[in-house]
């Protein structure tokens, strides 16, 4: 039976997912905080497997431990992702048989802050379509910025969490937000990047100068951010914005 480890604990799941390397690193370490999502493990003070719920359902540790199949069938929904070994991926298509489809993601490595091009970013962040303008998000307009995506706020524990220690970007026509960018999760120096755009507003290059104008922000500050796509647009304009050695992993979603 798993069991759920406290917030003030989790340092202690570091090790189990020490095999993710690239994938949902800025969740990962939201999660280690202690201030974003939830965990169990099968053994509080010696873990050998552990499940992490933060948006996504994350397994990490050892995949032949004793109560490994338990923590895939706790699942009841969501996205697995596997930490890397060639066992847990066939656990899971055993263990979750007729109950997943397999999907690809893709994980960035985030560049060093001084190999960054900035006057590239800035350029991005400047090239909007006449009438749009870029602000931050605070009390005066989150209303309009979680419309375009409640995801923008979702991971925090309230709104007032997220306005007092998050960060997010809009693009705005006059009143309106149009597209957004924000902290999916923000904690020990990682910024896990959620980007999001009006449909009626595609293809505008909204997303893109608002990524850019938040990552450049992010690097005045000390912060890394962190990007991880969930589809193929979404890893070209990570790539466009400067993130490196994208890495394609397989995610289950449970049905």
């Amino acid at each position: 039976m798993l069991t759920e480890l406290p917030p003030g604990q989790r340092e202690i799941l570091r090790p189990l997912y020490a095999n993710f390397g690239l994938r949902l690193h800025g969740l990962i370490e939201a999660v280690f905080s202690g201030e974003f999502g939830r965990a169990w493990v099968d053994d509080l003070a010696h873990p050998s497997i552990a499940l992490a719920n933060i948006d996504f359902w994350l397994v990490g540790g050892n995949p032949i431990a004793s109560l490994a199949d338990d923590a895939l069938r706790f699942v009841p929904k969501g996205t697995i992702v596997t930490d890397g070994s060639q066992a847990w991926p066939a656990l899971v298509r055993t263990t979750l048989s007729g109950r997943i489809v397999e999907r690809t993601r893709t994980g960035f490595a985030t560049p060093p802050p001084e190999a960054w091009n900035r006057d590239r970013l800035r350029g991005m962040a400047a090239a909007l379509p006449k009438g749009f303008e870029i602000r931050r998000i605070d009390r005066t307009n989150i209303a309009s910025f979680l419309v375009v995506a409640e995801d923008f706020a979702s991971n925090w524990r309230s709104v007032d969490a997220f306005l007092e220690h998050g960060l997010g970007f809009g693009v705005f026509d006059a009143t309106h937000c149009v597209s957004g960018c924000s902290s999916f999760s923000s904690a020990n120096g990682k910024l896990e990047i959620e980007i999001d755009t009006d449909p009626a507003y595609l293809r505008y290059g909204l997303a893109r100068a608002v990524a850019a104008h938040l990552i450049d922000h992010c690097l005045d500050n000390g912060i890394e951010p962190c990007w991880d796509a969930h589809n193929p647009e979404s890893a070209a304009l990570a790539q466009q914005l400067g993130f490196t050695k994208p890495y394609p992993y397989t995610v289950f979603v449970v049905s």
